[in-house]
């Protein structure tokens, strides 16, 4: 049973899917009524061709909060004069929204677990990996199984207050470290840098800068998120849980290293791994390796 805590209802558009998920479709459009949420649900029939394909969805995602994407194993085309699945179509026009004059608008992706696992088209992979690989700002990529546990996802993103936009840039490592282990997070950067693009993020105590925003929005320009410590214990284990939960836990697209500085034993209790974080104990001489062997597993 759903209980709408929020007072303003969110607007969400359901994208197309192809035929054989049709059944899910339905089923999480009802979910999503449940959870207090405003259904965009045009029909199959509505799009007779590309053109009212794609003014129909402009139009609609214009009033919409987020935009939800099914994915399936099949790369379904149905319209005449297209050769892009109405799937595709859709992503692509939401994605060019964010990217050009909706900054509100959120994309979630969802590809459940229990759906990837069975044989999927190339072309329906080639999509899934595109989509995965360059993600965009205010986009979240989901592989959860249950549609319930993929709306209250949603319902908790939503809900979020409005962040400030950082300057963020592309690189290959985003490496985070409190301001008190600069020393001992300089001689590891040195090695680095030469080898591969850091984006490196010192965490002041007094600042008021946002970092859990900050960092969540810099790792989505990474290929590799790094949270290290050394003196710096009792900040690090609540704030690598924020940075998963934020940047999107389980089905978050960005591998992250949770490294502690073995200088001092204690630190080993601090760590935790969990899906795509992993918690390490190294000796500072082996740290940029480690960083640097699962950066390969990874092109």
């Amino acid at each position: 049973m759903y209980i709408d805590f929020y007072d303003n209802k969110k607007i969400v558009f359901v994208a197309q899917v192809s035929p054989e998920l049709q059944p899910e479709r339905v089923r999480l459009v009802n979910i999503l009524g449940k959870a207090g949420f405003e259904v965009l649900n045009p029909e199959n029939n509505l799009f007779t061709n590309l053109q009212v394909l794609e003014k129909t969805t402009l139009q609609l995602l214009n009033t919409s909060n987020c935009s939800i994407h099914l994915l399936g194993n099949t790369y379904s085309t149905e319209l005449e004069n297209s050769k892009l699945s109405i799937s595709e179509i859709q992503y692509q026009i939401a994605a060019d929204m964010v990217e050009t004059n909706n900054k509100q608008l959120r994309i979630f992706v969802w590809h459940p677990h229990k759906i990837s696992a069975n044989t999927i088209e190339n072309k329906q992979q080639n999509l899934v990996n595109s989509i995965k690989n360059s993600i965009i700002t205010n986009t979240s990529f989901f592989t959860l199984n249950a549609a319930v546990a993929f709306v209250d996802e949603i319902r908790t993103l939503l809900n979020r207050k409005t962040e400030k936009i950082h300057i963020t840039e592309e690189s290959d490592i985003t490496f985070i470290y409190n301001g008190l282990d600069t020393q001992y997070a300089k001689d590891i950067l040195y090695l680095l840098e030469d080898v591969v693009k850091v984006k490196e993020i010192s965490i002041g105590a007094n600042s008021e800068t946002d970092y859990s925003e900050f960092v969540s929005q810099q790792l989505a320009k990474s290929k590799l998120g790094i949270i290290y410590f050394c003196t710096a214990s009792e900040w690090a284990y609540p704030f690598t849980q924020q940075i998963w939960k934020i940047t999107g836990g389980a089905s978050s697209h960005i591998p992250l290293l949770f490294i502690a500085d073995k200088k001092y034993p204690e630190n080993d209790s601090k760590l935790f791994s969990a899906p795509n974080l992993t918690g390490l104990s190294l000796d500072k001489e082996f740290i940029p390796v480690e960083i640097l062997t699962n950066y390969q597993k990874l092109n």
